[in-house]
């Protein structure tokens, strides 16, 4: 059974996601002020969440984020305040997508996208060196070419 966690690297990009969500919500606000009051308290709770999101709870879930894969289970748990976890039978898979971004080398925003019959599961925000090897651990355990 092998282990992997979250590339670490994402969580630097997803911040800068957020916070460039977060600058143009600030040049709308300034630019749409019809109401100030209204546009004011929207900043605040955007703002709110968007800190909230990117410095506490986005770096808490990468830390609890699992993927395993042995010779008969595929397994992936995360959550924060409530354990989400999904266990999929390696003889139930039926397509495997391994999904890359532009520099994914570098960002860490890789997939693989694991589908059955009546079911998936996505394992996300894996360095690109694990996610190409989940995909061939899968393959050889299934013995088949997907």
């Amino acid at each position: 059974m092998k282990t992997y966690t979250a590339d670490k690297t994402c969580v630097n990009i997803l911040r800068a996601v957020a916070l460039l969500l977060l600058a143009g919500i600030i040049v709308a606000t300034t630019y749409l002020r019809p109401f100030p009051i209204v546009m004011t308290i929207l900043l605040a709770v955007f703002s709110a969440l968007c800190l909230f999101g990117g410095g506490i709870w986005l770096p808490l879930w990468l830390r609890s984020v699992r993927c395993e894969v042995s010779d008969c289970d595929i397994l992936f748990a995360s959550g924060v305040f409530f354990r989400n976890r999904t266990v999929m039978k390696i003889s139930a898979v039926r397509h495997i997508t391994l999904i890359k971004t532009p520099f994914s080398k570098f960002t860490g925003l890789n997939f693989v996208s694991v589908s059955a019959l009546g079911g998936g599961i996505v394992l996300p925000f894996l360095s690109l060196c694990n996610a190409e090897e989940i995909v061939a651990d899968i393959r050889q355990h299934t013995g088949r070419e997907l």
